[in-house]
């Protein structure tokens, strides 16, 4: 299994890397110029690998814990596999909420364009698959205690929701195109830092963090990503792009 498993995870580190380096120009280059188009498309093809291997492996986390990552003792074995599955939930999850923002941005693009119709089945099938996902993430952590589980799949169900009724509603203003677009690809960025985060500064910094603070790495991406973003889109819709 970890033949299988030591390459994805290769994958997923490179495509994970990838996005990272290709995520400011598209922010700062003029949007729609011929540098915003390329680098974003690069953008949105490694967000989307790091979403689709972060899915194949957080199902193997779930699936077989014990196979990608032997428990130091058998007594240990039991913590272990719950704790892998549970990280394993976060991590699809993430990935599910990667991959349809960057979804959804370019299709509220194709909208823009006229190449795609507002509201199609197809958005509105992976709003209710976010929402549906999101509450069940939340029941999962009312079931296990974990107050993380809970906070994620609500801020996930509550997007999910948002997406629906933004795809329900007919949309008249000029705009509303760009706005879509933003949102999406600015929670997409919000989501992958989120995993990098977690994957990264936990390792560096978990043995210095007190216990109480341990949630930081994830968190701390929402609650700076958030408020920037919604600056960030404040500064184009007001006429600024």
């Amino acid at each position: 299994m970890r033949e299988l498993y030591l390459p994805l995870l290769t994958l997923h580190i490179g495509a994970g890397v990838t996005s990272l380096l290709t995520l400011v120009p598209p922010l700062v280059a003029r949007k729609g110029g011929a540098w915003h188009r390329r680098v974003g498309l690069a953008f949105v093809a490694a967000m989307a690998v790091t979403a689709v291997s972060g899915l194949v492996i957080a199902g193997l986390w779930i699936a077989v814990p014990l196979a990608i990552k032997p428990p130091p003792s058998p007594e240990q074995a039991a913590a272990q596999i719950a704790g892998m599955r549970q990280f394993g939930c976060f991590l699809a999850y993430l990935g599910v909420l990667i991959l349809q923002a960057v979804t959804s941005g370019m299709r509220a693009v194709a909208v823009g364009r006229r190449r795609a119709a507002h509201g199609a089945l197809v958005d509105r099938a992976m709003a209710v698959f976010v929402l549906g996902t999101g509450a069940a993430l939340a029941i999962a952590g009312i079931c296990q205690g974990s107050v993380l589980m809970i906070v994620f799949g609500a801020i996930g169900s509550h997007g999910g929701w948002h997406d629906l009724r933004y795809h329900l509603r007919p949309q008249t203003e000029r705009r509303a195109w760009l706005v879509r677009h933003l949102e999406s690809m600015l929670g997409a960025v919000i989501a992958a830092l989120t995993a990098f985060s977690v994957f990264n500064v936990s390792r560096l910094f978990g043995a210095v963090l007190p216990a109480d603070l341990a949630f930081l790495p994830w968190v701390l991406p929402t609650l700076i990503g958030v408020p920037a973003a919604r600056a960030w889109k404040a500064r184009y819709t007001r006429g600024g792009a």
